[in-house]
């Protein structure tokens, strides 16, 4: 699934980009943090090895870069079932956790030095990322448009979390998002 992911970057409209390629089933968000300190841009987007974006991903997110922290844009489902998910409005409390930006969402490189990048300890570490971004202030764009293209398949890492232990871990560093007992 890698060469279809480095193709859609290749085939992107913007061409000012630098790819990194960092892979490792184990350890996935220590590797993120190396490649994001590797990485040498003013914006950071991480694209796991099964999704792709649409060729125009990073010339329509990087326009709105300038007033934003933050651009992510609703989805494209492909494999196993073909449909476009629009994210909720993003919200934090204990029953509209998953309604964050993507992980495949273009992110100042300022925002995430400051932010200290992924907790490394969590399983979605991408949620603790968003939720402490939103915390300190950070602006958020959504383009209504489905160019993240998001590969579901039967051995997908996120069908292989419990989701139980994901948000427990959420709610022990985060208590006020814990649901009222």
């Amino acid at each position: 699934m890698l060469p279809d992911a480095l193709a859609s970057v290749w085939a992107q409209t913007h061409d000012d980009y630098q790819i990194i390629v960092n892979y490792s089933e184990k350890y996935w968000p220590s590797k993120i943090n190396e490649a994001a300190a590797a990485a040498k841009g003013e914006y950071l987007l991480i694209l796991c090895d099964d999704d792709m974006i649409a060729p125009t991903y990073l010339a329509r997110t990087v326009q709105f870069m300038p007033h934003a922290d933050i651009v992510t844009t609703e989805l494209r489902t492909f494999g196993d079932s073909e449909q476009v998910w629009a994210p909720r409005p993003y919200a934090f409390d204990h029953l509209k956790l998953t309604s964050t930006p993507w992980i495949t969402s273009l992110v100042r490189r300022s925002l995430w030095e400051e932010l200290g990048g992924y907790d490394e300890a969590l399983i979605y570490q991408d949620w603790d990322f968003w939720y402490r971004a939103f915390k300190t202030g950070a602006k958020c764009v959504r383009i209504h448009e489905p160019l993240f293209l998001y590969r579901l398949h039967v051995s997908q890492g996120t069908k292989q979390v419990d989701q139980a232990i994901a948000r427990e871990q959420i709610y022990t560093k985060h208590p006020e998002l814990r649901p009222d007992e």
